[in-house]
């Protein structure tokens, strides 16, 4: 129901789809360049070391690409030494064999916003996350987490 109250407003993609709302969407923002948070709409499963049934089970569901993604994307934060509160966040895809890692971080403001982005081996994309993250530290990434 539309009231007048928001001018605009930013909403998750799947949360409207899951309601049937698709049709309302007006405009989807490109993730290279409105980066999300790190392992957005990734699901993960828990389970006890001991518990070798049910991991036999969940193996069925295990997606290696989304498993590179998920793990490529939380090392860039992991990486800089800063927790989900941080103004970063990280996107990566599979293309083939390559990964493409973009990233960024920002003052609270966005008036100091650094963005890099990176492609190479999927197989090193642990390296290239750590990569990424450094060369964000080094261009001022370090100076704004001293001011968080």
């Amino acid at each position: 129901r539309r009231e007048g109250k928001f001018d605009a407003i930013i909403l998750a993609r799947a949360g409207i789809e899951r309601l049937g709302l698709s049709g309302k969407i007006s405009f989807c923002f490109d993730p290279k360049q409105f980066i999300p948070a790190p392992a957005q709409g990734a699901l993960a499963v828990q389970t006890r070391t001991s518990d070798v049934a049910t991991g036999e089970l969940i193996v069925a569901i295990d997606d290696e690409k989304t498993r590179t993604i998920t793990f490529a994307e939380r090392q860039v934060l992991s990486t800089m030494q800063c927790g989900c509160h941080a103004p970063a966040g990280a996107f990566a895809q599979i293309f083939g064999n390559e990964i493409q890692i973009h990233a960024f971080i920002s003052d609270l403001e966005g008036k100091n916003f650094i963005s890099r982005h990176i492609t190479g081996s999927a197989a090193d994309a642990d390296k290239l996350a750590e990569k990424i993250a450094n060369e964000l530290l080094n261009a001022g990434g370090r100076k704004i987490l001293q001011s968080l």
